[in-house]
């Protein structure tokens, strides 16, 4: 089943406890731009995808496929 690339990325976050904030300084990004991709606003670049990816020790596969 296809998932939600914003959802996983609010159910990920949720699941560690952190706000948009603190996930957004991580990856070097604005908590609005991290606020448009969990809201499914705003499409990401592959390379940030990666990057998220790996900031929740997931595969790409995995944020954009599955419902987590």
């Amino acid at each position: 089943m296809i998932g939600s690339l914003g959802l996983n990325l609010r159910i990920l976050r949720f699941k560690l406890n952190l706000p948009q904030y603190k996930v957004a300084e991580s990856l070097g990004i604005t908590a609005k731009e991290l606020s448009y991709y969990e809201r499914d606003l705003e499409v990401t670049s592959t390379v940030k995808l990666i990057k998220i990816a790996n900031f929740y020790c997931v595969n790409v596969k995995q944020l954009i496929e599955e419902d987590l």
